[in-house]
């Protein structure tokens, strides 16, 4: 008896060890989201990405974390649409969580120019969500999109009743937030002499060069978005980047990491935005 009563207090205080243990790990793992969450509101996007890289190292599947994470990288100009689409698919995240990545993903589709897809996860998470700031965020996306394409309004006519149910829900605010125009291009004659020669570069230079550009996206990439936003103006844009880099490089401000090795985040739309109308 006296052995038995032994084996079940030493049980019991593993148990407890363990439990403590396990609620410890639980803490710090919220703490960590809460900082993470924290710096996103901050806008400070690359902090908040490298808080959410340490919590996935120990949570690799945490659902949280994996939306900031793609949150701070869309912010800071990444494409981070995959890892949002592939949340929004994920079963065992928590509903909330997925239907916030498809709205985001969404969002991320409609700038890229493609509004029926777009339309369509909006249509989900307007359909699963229940009435908070979230449908009525989808509600109003939806309700531009059928303004701005007729051809939805007449595939859909059951959609525009439902999203007017929310109308005193689309604050300016709301309007305001969910209005958005696709990235501008000027795939015009003009800029293609540019796309051409990043082709040819791509193709049959960098090979032999290899990538040895600091920057995220990498200078090609970079001249060949701003030659189809700008047409020619690419070529002074491009020029810029040039003579930007090493100064970039140094201040060393928003590393990214970029198929496992570290690069710093130099978008487009943080140098072209006062030539937008």
């Amino acid at each position: 008896m006296p052995l038995l009563c032994f084996l079940r207090l030493f049980a019991a205080s593993i148990f407890f060890v363990l439990g403590i243990l396990g609620a410890g790990q639980a803490f710090a793992a919220e703490a960590s989201l809460a900082l993470a969450a924290d710096l996103f509101a901050e806008g400070n996007w690359p902090a908040c990405r490298l808080e959410c890289l340490r919590q996935l190292q120990e949570f690799p599947v945490s659902p949280d974390a994996r939306l900031l994470k793609a949150l701070a990288e869309q912010r800071m100009g990444l494409d981070s649409r995959q890892a949002l689409r592939i949340l929004a698919d994920d079963p065992a995240a928590p509903s909330a969580t997925a239907l916030a990545a498809r709205y985001e993903w969404a969002r991320a589709m409609w700038r890229a120019g493609d509004w029926r897809s777009a339309f369509d996860a909006f249509r989900q998470v307007f359909a699963k969500t229940e009435v908070t700031e979230l449908s009525a965020r989808s509600g109003c996306s939806l309700a531009l999109l059928l303004n701005a394409h007729a051809e939805l309004a007449k595939e859909f006519p059951e959609i525009k009743p439902q999203v007017r149910t929310l109308r005193a829900l689309y604050t300016r605010e709301i309007i305001d937030e969910c209005r958005m125009a696709p990235a501008q291009t000027s795939d015009s004659w003009w800029g293609l002499p540019g796309q051409w020669g990043i082709a040819f570069y791509r193709s049959q230079i960098r090979p032999a060069l290899g990538d040895r550009c600091s920057l995220s996206p990498n200078c090609s990439e970079y001249s060949r978005q701003a030659f189809q936003k700008h047409g020619m103006l690419g070529l002074a844009l491009t020029a810029d980047r040039f003579f930007r880099e090493p100064g970039v490089v140094a201040a060393a401000e928003h590393p990214v990491d970029v198929n496992g090795k570290w690069r710093y985040a130099d978008p487009l739309s943080d140098h072209d935005w006062w030539l937008d109308p």
